[in-house]
């Protein structure tokens, strides 16, 4: 089902946002942020996977506690 144009209204757009601050939330503080019941939001965020919207969930790790003292992004064009 990857690749298909999915329709969003703005509960998925509150999952989305919900979640892009905090992928590990809890089904239940979900639905509760969002507004739905736990089963609505699990069919939601399940349909937002398998349509390649969420494509997968993310640490953000802090590099000072891992001992990291400088963070650098680097673009090369060749």
């Amino acid at each position: 089902m990857r690749g298909n144009k999915r329709n969003m209204d703005k509960f998925d757009r509150k999952i989305l946002d919900s979640l892009q601050r905090d992928s590990a939330v809890s089904r239940g503080a979900l639905a509760e942020q969002v507004g739905l019941s736990e089963s609505q939001v699990a069919r939601r965020r399940q349909a937002l996977e398998q349509s390649g919207v969420i494509r997968r969930y993310r640490a953000d790790l802090d590099g000072r506690s891992l001992g990291f003292a400088v963070t650098a992004f680097v673009h090369v064009k060749l």
